[in-house]
């Protein structure tokens, strides 16, 4: 598909943080849509630019985008959880249907694609459609941080395929960033405590090195890198906040380079030369971790390392109860509660993530009593 071609005339909808998002991608095939559209009016007659690339379009209200190119294709930008929503809207408007499309993820060998909107809710690790959903509780703490309304009540979604569970809808990318505000700070622990009293506890564990869930992790460490302090390369530490961490893991790394969501980087160059690229504790929190890894581990040279840590909150006696469950007449359970972990992954699901990155899993580790998923692999 391209902005070029005769019978078509590119256009985004949706100028938000996946609209940036999907501009990267596309960029990185020398695709250029002729603009974004979006509802939001103070944004009208501005431009969006690329988060990594300079890539720049205006973005025009609805009507002026399709009056201006009458030949379009409309492409939705916006978090995959609201497609439905978006292309109804769409719909409603007086837009052909067949004129409506949503991008696949990206595959790092592959161009964009885009495909007909489904309704039907699929995996976010493995693409698998889903046919196990509950409704599920979300946490006092996070709806009331993140301001999600008393009416707005999420589903517990299971992935057959890959073993996956996440939630449809997910938390828009505004009441996230009200959630993230200032994450762990003094004041928001403060606020999360009065709501939930064992964080108090829970703040010990994280703070106390000698406590039995760090001896766990470095158990895990030593496991996974036999060598680690001889290792001089370059890491990437991609959500960490800080790189002292692994600076104590590999104390002998050429360099560590930590990396969150908006900061001022060139991440491409910093990841093209690096020889690990290690997200620790983060793609749990991301609505879209295979868009953010692909978007990662593309820019990789062939042969690095790639580790992913995330935590195990589930486990097979969750599965068995699910089943129950959905055969009996409950409409609401609290079997599964949306919190800050809007993804919980298993071991299958954790490597089929790194198969879809083209990173080869070298070993999955999945140690009783540390609560942690762990993947070893390697960029093919």
């Amino acid at each position: 598909m391209s902005a070029t071609e005769e019978e078509k005339q590119l256009i985004f909808y949706g100028a938000g943080h996946y609209g940036r998002l999907y501009l990267d991608h596309y960029a990185d095939m020398g695709i250029t849509p002729l603009c974004f559209a979006d509802a939001n009016k103070s944004i009208h007659h501005t431009k969006i630019k690329g988060e990594k690339t300079d890539t720049e379009c205006e973005i025009l209200p609805l009507s002026e985008a399709l009056e201006r190119y009458p030949r379009f294709e409309l492409v939705i930008t916006v978090v995959p959880d609201s497609y439905t929503d978006v292309h109804k809207f769409l719909v409603d408007s007086g837009i052909n249907a067949e004129r409506i499309r949503t991008p696949l993820p990206l595959n790092r060998a592959s161009t964009p694609v885009a495909v007909p909107v489904s309704v039907q809710p699929k995996c976010p690790i493995c693409g698998a459609d889903i046919n196990h959903r509950l409704r599920a509780s979300i946490a006092l703490f996070f709806r009331v941080r993140c301001r999600i309304p008393q009416e707005q009540t999420p589903e517990a979604i299971y992935c057959e395929e890959c073993e996956h569970i996440s939630f449809f809808p997910y938390p828009t990318d505004e009441q996230l960033s009200r959630y993230y505000d200032g994450y762990m700070d003094y004041f928001f622990l403060q606020e999360r405590i009065a709501f939930e009293p064992n964080i108090a506890s829970l703040k010990q564990t994280w703070t106390n090195q000698t406590s039995d869930h760090w001896i766990k992790r470095w158990s895990l460490w030593n496991e996974a890198f036999p060598e680690r302090e001889t290792f001089t390369g370059h890491i990437v530490d991609f959500g960490s906040g800080s790189s002292s961490l692994l600076y104590r893991i590999f104390p002998n790394a050429g360099k560590v380079t930590p990396y969150n969501i908006g900061d001022r980087l060139n991440l491409p160059e910093a990841l093209s030369k690096c020889d690990m690229l290690c997200a620790m504790q983060v793609l749990e929190h991301i609505a879209e971790p295979a868009i953010t890894l692909i978007g990662l581990t593309k820019h990789l040279k062939e042969g690095s390392m790639v580790w992913v840590e995330v935590p195990k909150d589930y486990d097979g006696e969750l599965l068995e109860r699910w089943t129950e469950i959905e055969s009996s007449i409950t409409t609401q359970c609290s079997l599964i509660t949306m919190h800050e972990h809007i993804q919980h992954f298993s071991s299958k699901s954790l490597s089929a993530l790194l198969n879809r990155c083209r990173v080869e899993p070298l070993k999955c580790f999945d140690i009783p009593g540390t609560k942690m998923i762990a993947v070893l692999g390697r960029t093919i």
